[in-house]
């Protein structure tokens, strides 16, 4: 029977990927946007950060539209990108500054607008701790297992006919267990469930949702306990 298996493999370093996106056109205008956010736009976004255990892509989204930051989605984009790409690749913090500045000293773009788009990656990119925490909780939640897209169960009679085939003798009840999951590109997987199968999989679900119920409670109870919210 054939496994598959995840392999893990060492991100490249975080200069090298910064070289090369500095390179592309489109990426320049993603980071000359960062030159436009103002101080006391920054330090507003800044604070909501400081203040999450967890920020998602949605934390921030939501931070930078309250701040009146002027293009909020695309803003998001480019940092949230570069959060994310310091804190998968291999570097340090004071590392991936130190390689930002240089690749945007490098660039075409305006000189006028460096302090700003340096202090915008410094302040929102590199020293939320919320963002090492989210990253941390989306490690944990890819080891633990694939992301589900979808998830059907089909069922089905299927005909059990004579030696000859020229009749119905009788019949199979038949379910067939469909799910698609993502391991870095979809897949999909059919399960076949007999009638004993089928009700211990029911048993089980309302087991895991007692549980859930149980687990929630606990969540509630205890305010200290932030919930992270990975993105899928």
């Amino acid at each position: 029977m054939a496994e598959r298996f995840r392999v893990s493999f060492p991100q490249p370093p975080f200069g090298f990927l910064i070289r090369q996106m500095f390179g592309e056109s489109s990426f320049r205008d993603d980071v000359k946007l960062l030159g436009d956010i103002a101080a006391d736009q920054r330090t507003t976004v800044k604070k909501v950060l400081d203040k999450a255990t967890f920020a998602n892509r949605s934390t921030f989204r939501d931070a930078v539209a309250a701040a009146g930051v002027e293009d909020a989605e695309e803003v998001t984009g480019i940092l949230y990108r570069l959060a994310s790409m310091v804190r998968e690749a291999d570097t340090t913090i004071p590392g991936a500054k130190s390689v930002f500045e240089s690749a945007l000293e490098k660039s075409d773009i305006d000189e006028s607008h460096h302090a700003a788009i340096i202090n915008a990656f410094d302040e929102l990119c590199l020293k939320p701790r919320s963002l090492d925490m989210q990253t941390k909780a989306e490690r944990l939640a890819s080891a633990t297992g694939y992301s589900i897209e979808s998830l059907s169960i089909v069922c089905d009679i299927r005909p059990v006919f004579d030696g000859s085939h020229d009749a119905i003798v009788g019949v199979l009840p038949y379910y067939t267990m469909r799910i698609e999951y993502d391991d870095g590109e979809s897949q999909k997987i059919d399960l076949r469930l007999t009638d004993h199968g089928l009700e211990n999989l029911g048993k089980e679900v309302d087991r895991a949702v007692r549980k859930r119920a149980v687990m929630n409670k606990a969540m509630e109870s205890n305010k200290s306990w932030k919930i992270a919210e990975v993105d899928e």
